[in-house]
């Protein structure tokens, strides 16, 4: 399930409607705070965000703040449907 994609490093490009419960995010933020950091510092701070108008809030932000990004780099930006598609100019 979650820990051996992320182990992989895949990335997850659709998601399930049902909600997550707090038993299994508190596994996820348990084998997040025992991942090895540099110099063992930690630097990690967690939120859970369980609600969706701000989950939302957050994608659209994201989005808007990725466009001006590659804007400014020079990239091409295109949205297709959920999906981001960029290039090299």
């Amino acid at each position: 399930m979650f820990f051996p994609q992320s182990r992989r490093g895949a990335v997850a490009e659709s998601f399930l409607p049902d909600a997550v419960g707090e038993d299994l995010i508190e596994k996820i933020l348990e084998a997040a705070v025992w991942a090895p950091s540099w110099a063992d510092n930690q630097p990690w701070d967690f939120i859970v965000i369980t609600s969706p108008e701000i989950k939302k809030r957050i994608h659209e932000e994201s989005v808007e703040c990725k466009k001006n990004l590659y804007e400014k780099s020079g990239w091409g930006w295109a949205v297709s449907g959920s999906r981001c598609l960029t290039g090299k100019p």
